[in-house]
């Protein structure tokens, strides 16, 4: 378990904070500001526009299949980890270390790893985009999930050719005014416009035929690019 300073810890908390940080309302977004700025004052009216604003929003609900059991660790990232995606073990102790399986989780997401934001049911009008296969290799196919005002979000599934391979990377360029501020279940590199994410160390191995999925969030207005992919 990774420990840091309160003055560095401060930001990150900031940064993530809130059921949608990627999407925040004006409430959300005055008090983080505040936060941050320390410029924060006690109030004994609640502003009616923005209250009224949070009241109507659309609900938002997590993507069938994200957790089963509702424990708060997410199918994928138990299963990776030797736990059963169907049973409630947030407070068990896989590997003996004295930190519970939900502690060990949210250190993973903590350190940048897998955490994906509660996303609407994906569109059925946006086809995916497939990179050529190639025997032994790999493809790699793109689609929107969801969109708001100034940006989207999108998922790639990686799959394996004809061979089992150790890992992978997939490569498209970004559109007009396209920049992507987040990723879980894979590795970021950015060149310009060109981008490239590679596997995780749990999700590097696939075999033959087999795929995997990483998400992101971008701002911009979302397109459907051409993807490549390549294996190791």
């Amino acid at each position: 378990m990774t420990t840091e300073a309160a003055y560095t810890a401060l930001p990150k908390v900031l940064d993530g904070a809130g059921a949608f940080w990627w999407a925040r309302d004006a409430v959300d977004s005055r008090i983080v500001s505040e936060t941050r700025t320390t410029s924060g004052t006690l109030i004994s009216n609640y502003n009616t526009s923005q209250w009224n604003a949070l009241w109507n929003a659309a609900a938002v609900n997590s993507p069938s299949g994200w957790d089963t059991d509702r424990d708060g660790m997410p199918n994928t990232w138990e299963s990776a980890n030797g736990l059963n995606p169907n049973s409630d073990d947030h407070n068990g102790d896989a590997d003996g270390d004295g930190y519970r399986n939900l502690e060990e989780y949210l250190d993973h997401a903590a350190q940048g790893g897998q955490v994906t934001p509660p996303t609407t049911t994906p569109p059925t009008t946006t086809p995916p985009t497939t990179a050529p296969p190639a025997t032994g290799a790999c493809t790699a196919s793109y689609r929107i999930t969801n969109t708001w005002d100034g940006g989207f979000q999108g998922e790639v599934t990686v799959t394996a050719g004809s061979a089992p391979i150790s890992g992978w990377s997939a490569r498209w360029t970004l559109g007009s005014g396209q920049a992507i501020s987040q990723v879980w279940n894979g590795k970021l590199t950015t060149s310009g416009t060109a981008v490239t994410v590679a596997n995780e160390s749990y999700n590097g191995a696939l075999a033959a035929s087999a795929s995997t999925t990483f998400g992101f969030l971008a701002s911009g207005t979302a397109t459907t690019p051409t993807l490549t992919c390549t294996s190791v």
